[in-house]
This record gives C-alpha cells, structure tokens and sequence, in this order.
C-alpha cells in the first residue's frame, strides 16, 4: 500500500508502516501493527485467487540458483477454514486493503475474534468505525458491512452490523437479524490515513506543527 507493507501470517496480518530515512539504518522505527485472529485454526488452507496474466521475477545477486522467476501474482488471498464454515479473504481495493470474512450457512458468528497488538489507543467513533493509533499515525477500520448474496444474483440482502469492542485490544462482530440459512458476509475496510501519502512516494523536507 502507500503508507505501509502488508505481511500475511498463517493466523492474521501484519502492517509495518514505512521507515523514515534517518531510522532506516537503526533498530528504531514506527511500531508495526498486528492484527491476529484469535482461536482460529492454526493452519488454514491458503490460496491465491484471481490469478494476473503477468509473473513477477526477483534477480537479486548474482548467484542463479537464488533466483525466483516466473512466480505468479493474484489479485486476492483465500484462507479457508479460519473458523468451522468461515472462510477469510484478503484483497486490495484501490491501494487500501480489504477482507471478507465469508460464513457458511450455520456458521458460528461469535467464533471470530480479532486482537490487535501493537497499537496505541483503540475506540469507535460515533459512526462506528474503529481507530486505532499506530506511532503517530492513525488506523481506520471502517464499520462492517454486512449482506447476503442475492439467490438471484442482482441486489445483495444488507444486514446490520458493527463492531464490539473488548478487552487487550480484541475486536468483535456483531450481526443484526438475518436468515442463517444462507451466507452471510463481513465485509471491513481498513485506511491507513497520514497527512502525506499519494499512489507513489512522497518526500517531505521540513514540516512544521501550529498551535492546533
């Protein structure tokens, strides 16, 4: 993304915000921020989805048999059975990242819960949404929304949702009324907002603060 790199682990996430030229050498740097599903499976089956025409290669030194070439590169990641009939998508939607959590008919809602580590303050605005503090930097995981697929492939069935927020920093979902017969889907958006930060790199020279 713009603002930060995306690490995906067996059990969750990781964004690592970008190192400022003068730590980039040192151990210090912004805090990385972790975002683990907690009592999910611990080796869910990992896929990639819409996979793009083009490869990626990766010629780094000079030694050949180091080489990665021809690797395949897609559009989103699946994670099946995170929890019992809850699969876990992961994709980008125009450089913020986005995930689906998709449960099966019967699927148990309340399975899901999301810690987040390394963080600052975490609360919900009066909209719903979810801050979290990262160093100096500001996290926003939008409100939830929630649908089911249409049986008729047109118009989506929404479904009221938010957030529940516990203790250490865990995160829950809560779903309005819905038919359980059917699928349901969570679907978050997180934005990693910073008063900098455009679709390519950005540099600063000198920034000053006001008394606001």
């Amino acid at each position: 993304g713009a603002a930060y790199t995306l690490f995906l682990t067996a059990n969750g996430v990781v964004l690592a915000p970008p190192r400022p030229a003068a730590s980039r050498h040192s151990a210090a740097g912004p805090p990385a921020l972790r975002m683990t599903w907690v009592g999910a499976n611990a080796q869910p089956g990992i896929e990639g989805v819409d996979e793009f025409p083009g490869k990626s290669n990766y010629l780094l030194g000079n030694r050949s048999e180091q080489w990665q070439t021809g690797v395949p590169v897609y559009g989103k990641v699946r994670y099946r059975n995170l929890y019992p009939g809850i699969d876990l998508v992961y994709y980008s939607d125009r450089g913020q990242l986005e995930y689906d959590l998709v449960a099966a008919p019967g699927a148990r809602l309340d399975r899901i819960k999301l810690k987040l580590s390394g963080a600052g303050a975490v609360r919900l605005d009066p909209n719903g949404d979810l801050l979290v503090k990262v160093g100096r930097d500001r996290l926003r995981l939008h409100k939830p929304i929630l649908y089911q697929p249409s049986l008729s492939g047109e118009n989506d069935n929404l479904v009221s949702g938010r957030y529940l927020l516990g203790r250490a920093g865990t995160v829950t979902f809560q779903a309005g009324a819905h038919d359980a017969s059917r699928q349901l889907v969570i679907d978050p958006q997180l934005t990693y907002s910073s008063f900098l930060g455009g679709s390519a790199s950005d540099t600063a020279w000198k920034i000053a603060v006001d008394a606001n």
